[in-house]
């Protein structure tokens, strides 16, 4: 028997019934909502890692890994964006995609394939930047 388990449900048992109760939301803590925040933008730079490997992969078992490992991320990213509105924390303005990192992510996925020496840099999600999204 599974048991399924909502974000919010989690929270109000988590926080206990002192926030189920309170009837007037308290202001955000700025360390939650930042911790938020970057595991948002970690999922979806990893969304691009998994998009990226399975443009790389070599088997359908890897490609069919990646594409499981990404909607796992999908729903943790959802996960945090409801734990964000629950806390009023300000929400993000980028889309969820797998192309918001996906240059970045491709550089890193190619660049450790090839066993090239410039991996550790190219890996380096602390500096990989957004695409610009497409201009339509």
């Amino acid at each position: 028997m599974r048991l399924m388990v909502s974000a919010s449900a989690a929270l109000v048992f988590l926080a206990g019934p002192a926030m189920a109760q309170s009837a007037k939301p308290a202001a955000p803590a700025a360390g939650v909502c930042a911790a938020l925040g970057r595991a948002v933008d970690l999922g979806l730079k990893r969304l691009g890692e998994h998009q990226a490997e399975r443009t790389v992969a070599r088997l359908a078992t890897q490609a069919a890994q990646a594409a499981t490992d990404s909607a796992t991320e999908i729903a943790m990213i959802g996960i945090n964006i409801d734990l964000m509105q629950t806390h009023h924390c300000p929400m993000p303005t980028a889309p969820v995609s797998e192309d918001l990192y996906l240059l970045p992510a491709t550089t890193c996925a190619t660049a450790t394939v090839n066993r090239a020496p410039d991996k550790d840099q190219a890996c380096d999600r602390s500096k990989w930047r957004p695409s610009p999204a497409p201009s339509r």
